[in-house]
């Protein structure tokens, strides 16, 4: 499970230097500060894009501090180390590097992983959220995609982050909002999370992990059993285990940013279904719509318009809706101000003239404080609003 190349990864500063160095600062209690960080002493100070003036925290709240320029260097050793097949493992190293901004590292990983598999959508899709935070010059040149044959192609994807429009023209399955709720439960989860396991599944899962006997599965509580599940039996499995409460990613989602997009965005005349373009949400509150909206929100991207006299955006900027990696450039937030207030403004409408007045208004912070909360990579879902759901298969025996 990459247990050694993800721990060996956890770089700790050990000789602190009195200059600034690109990194992260991560507290005990779980908080990620991203910038150029010094060490002065009994604190460090982060300095940060978007924040006025540096952030001071004690060196004894302070877990570890992961420099970019570290991590770099480990995750290049770390895939020497690889198994020339091995892509789920140049998956899960890329993550730990875009976990830590080493985002040059983290595309020489996938560009590896995609010349073993071309068609992998998982790399193709984290190669364009990667390349989203890269300089354009830093980015290789398009050139004609590999010449490698697959046997066995896997579809399109239709809704991949970076294409648009994504059009969903469905609200998501009960199967899938159990799929979403298994990828944003995190292990380190605030709440206790409800969960409830199929019989037939305990009883495969078992059968299949020969590091744990029956009866030793049987005394873990059920969300204990549930994230073992998730995380060590194979994807067949999955179903069978139904995740029947809202993680806090979702949870925030529900209770904070819900509202404003149902009061702002989603209201008559607005992006409800064949209105406004192809951004259709959903102007309710039960669990279809809410996870339906989640999930749109996670997908959208535009492009943005050239700038009169700016030839660095001479074809235009893709920004995504909810940009995980750098919050305050989310469209959500930019399109939730008046024009004269935002960088990207809303597109011209009759009558919107914000959802908020201000950044300082409660709904604008509420919103901003549940993106800076995501996983900075989003999870492949693999859900597709754009189709009809997927077909049940028929239990055995019926």
């Amino acid at each position: 499970m990459l247990r050694w190349l993800v721990g060996s990864l956890a770089v700790l500063a050990l000789g602190f230097p009195l200059f600034a160095r690109e990194g992260t600062v991560i507290t005990k209690d779980g908080h990620s500060y991203p910038g150029d960080v010094t060490v002065k002493g009994d604190t460090v100070e982060i300095v940060s894009p978007g924040i006025n003036g540096p952030i001071g925290i004690k060196m004894a709240n302070v877990d570890k501090i992961q420099y970019v320029d570290d991590l770099s260097a480990e995750v290049k050793t770390g895939l020497a180390k690889l198994d020339k097949r091995d892509v789920k493992s140049r998956i899960a190293l890329a993550k730990v590097a875009v976990e830590g901004k080493a985002y040059d590292a983290a595309r020489a990983v996938l560009l590896d992983a995609q010349a073993i598999e071309p068609a992998n959508r998982e790399v193709a899709d984290m190669l364009v959220q990667v390349n989203r935070h890269l300089a354009p010059a830093s980015q290789p040149s398009p050139g004609p995609a590999p010449a490698v044959p697959d046997p066995n192609p896997a579809p399109a994807p239709a809704t991949r982050p970076g294409t648009e429009p994504y059009v969903a023209k469905r609200e998501v399955t009960p199967e899938e909002i159990n799929r979403i709720r298994q990828l944003e439960w995190r292990k380190d989860e605030p709440l206790p999370i409800k969960v409830r396991i199929d019989g037939d599944t305990k009883r495969k899962y078992i059968a299949s992990d020969p590091s744990i006997t029956a009866a030793e599965f049987a005394k873990l509580p059920p969300d204990q059993q549930g994230a073992m599940i998730l995380l060590n039996g194979k994807p067949d499995l999955y179903p069978g285990v139904h995740v029947e409460s809202d993680p806090v990613t979702v949870l925030e989602f529900r209770k904070n940013v819900q509202r404003v997009i149902v009061q702002g965005c989603a209201t008559a005349g607005c992006h409800t279904a064949g209105k406004a373009g192809s951004f259709s949400l959903v102007a309710a509150n039960n669990d279809a719509a809410i996870y339906t909206n989640f999930l749109v929100l996670q997908k959208y991207s535009k492009t943005i318009p050239p700038k009169a006299g700016d030839p660095a955006t001479a074809k235009g900027t893709q920004r995504i809706v909810v940009d995980r990696a750098y919050p305050d450039q989310s469209l959500l937030l930019q399109y939730m101000l008046p024009s004269d207030l935002a960088d990207t403004p809303h597109p011209a409408a009759p009558g919107y003239k914000g959802a908020v007045k201000t950044k300082s208004a409660p709904g604008y912070a509420q919103v901003a404080h549940w993106i800076g909360e995501l996983n900075p990579i989003a999870p492949d879902y693999s859900i597709d609003l754009s189709k009809d759901p997927p077909k049940k298969e028929a239990k055995e025996g019926k």
